[in-house]
């Protein structure tokens, strides 16, 4: 054996010395030689650091999972693992139930996807609106009744005029108008049927001419002025307030008379008198008329005879002067003749004229008296009949003791609905109220007794369906007379 280990030397001897000849041959050939040596030596190194680091984290994940082996022995370790346990249960249960609610709804509708219906209430009138005004109206009547009730006489002997006229006075000033101008007129006619007699001297024509003169003239100015006589028409409001009013009232006594303005009949009194008998002089005055002028015309044919037999005798006389002791005489007669034929015919000219503008004046009157004023809805001889028993008694009839305005005022309604979803009944509540303006005057002294403003209201409340369910409220009066709500 000790023969054989010179060899190997012998061989690196030989090795290093092709080496070093190779090196001296190939330099480049020999660097990259040891480049690659010094590589591999340091990936060799680093597979060194990297197995110590395996062995290192290999330990320390055994150290932990001895830790956790005995941190998972500790009793807070088990709580942990049970509240887990539980945690996991729970959402377990959680997405059971979702999935069965899924499941289930297949089969149950989706409410929050159906819309709701919708209550549409058109017009501009709150529901039952006209019932709620009326039972207000009522109420509102039964307080103003009381009222009035406790000032009209004990006895019963009264006799109301119920009107919604506020302007009485200008209707009663046409009663006034239209009596004075058939009073004026008829005197007129009296006085010139006076002196249309034939047997009438011009003494006393003279003093009558004066009298006409200053008559007809204010007669003449009365038809010359532009009057148009209104009365305010009555409205509905008006004439429901009036007719609450009369039924509290009866409702309240039997006693006394009640008259409405509008809804009457008229009787026939003085006033129709007075324009009958004027109508009958008028007629008088026509045949007078006649008369007259027949006679004028007589006596103007006499008057121009006469004065053709004048100038005959005056021209026999300036063509005989020696007969004038003969002529003189007839020439003096036939000129006394001639002036009594004219003074005859001037007085019935004017007869005749005077007859003419009263019969022209009567004519305008009556004609205004039947007429309808434009913008009116009577006449005024109406209008006089309708104000004459605030005066005096017409048709044996006693004349008005008291008038009584009524005016029904603009009310006002609320209403509330409840427009509630699905199957449900939708509901309304209404309510509405009423005021009435009233004033009782005395006709004899035209004195206010009583005035005031009176308020009544009334509720209604119900549901909403095909048929409507509606139920009015009853609510006691007030005590103090106001008012406060509707009967049923």
């Amino acid at each position: 054996m000790a023969a054989e280990t010179p060899a190997p030397a012998q061989a690196d001897g030989d090795g290093a010395a092709d080496v070093a000849a190779q090196a001296a041959a190939d330099p480049a050939a020999v660097r990259a030689a040891v480049e690659k040596a010094i590589a591999g030596a340091a990936q060799a190194k680093a597979d060194a650091e990297k197995a110590v680091a395996d062995a290192r984290s290999a330990r320390a994940k055994a150290d932990d999972d001895e830790r956790d082996a005995a941190q998972k022995a500790t009793p807070l370790a088990l709580q942990q693992r049970e509240a887990e346990a539980r945690k996991a249960a729970a959402e377990a249960n959680k997405a059971a139930a979702v999935a069965q609610r899924d499941q289930l709804g297949a089969f149950i509708p989706d409410f929050s996807k159906v819309q709701r219906g919708e209550l549409e209430l058109k017009g501009d009138q709150t529901l039952d609106a006209s019932a709620l005004a009326q039972r207000a109206v009522a109420e509102a009547a039964d307080t103003l009744a009381k009222r009035v009730e406790e000032k009209l006489p004990d006895d019963g002997r009264w006799r109301l005029l119920i009107t919604s006229d506020s302007d009485l006075a200008t209707s009663d000033g046409a009663y006034l108008d239209v009596v004075t101008g058939l009073d004026q007129l008829s005197a007129a006619a009296d006085k010139l049927l006076e002196i249309a007699q034939p047997a009438k001297t011009k003494e006393f024509l003279g003093p009558a001419i004066g009298a006409l003169v200053s008559a007809v003239p204010g007669l003449l100015s009365l038809f010359s002025a532009h009057r148009t006589v209104m009365t305010a028409p009555v409205t509905i409001s008006d004439l429901t307030a009036a007719a609450a009013t009369v039924g509290a009232l009866r409702r309240l006594t039997d006693s006394g008379v009640l008259i409405h303005d509008d809804l009457r009949l008229l009787p026939k009194g003085a006033v129709h008198g007075k324009a009958e008998a004027l109508g009958a002089k008028q007629q008088e005055l026509v045949g007078h008329k006649i008369a007259l002028e027949a006679d004028k015309a007589r006596s103007t044919a006499e008057l121009a005879e006469a004065r053709a037999k004048v100038s005959e005798l005056t021209a026999a006389l300036a063509a005989n002067p020696d007969n004038a002791n003969e002529l003189r005489p007839q020439v003096a007669e036939e000129l006394k003749q001639l002036e009594s034929l004219e003074q005859k015919v001037d007085a019935a000219a004017i007869k005749v004229g005077l007859i003419e503008s009263v019969l022209s004046a009567i004519d305008h009157f009556i004609t205004s008296l039947t007429a309808v004023p434009e913008g009116g809805k009577r006449s005024p001889l109406a209008l006089a009949a309708m104000r004459e028993q605030l005066h005096e008694a017409t048709a044996g009839d006693h004349p008005f003791t008291h008038v009584l305005l009524v005016k029904g005022n603009a009310g006002s309604a609320q209403q509330s609905v409840d427009d509630r979803p699905l199957w449900f009944d939708d509901k309304y509540s209404a309510v509405a109220t009423a005021s009435i303006t009233y004033m009782l005057l005395e006709t004899e002294t035209s004195q206010l007794v009583t005035a005031d403003n009176v308020t009544g209201s009334a509720a209604a409340y119900g549901k909403i369906r095909d048929e409507f369910e509606v139920k009015v409220e009853a609510r006691p009066l007030d005590p103090s007379g106001n008012g406060s709500g509707a009967g049923t």
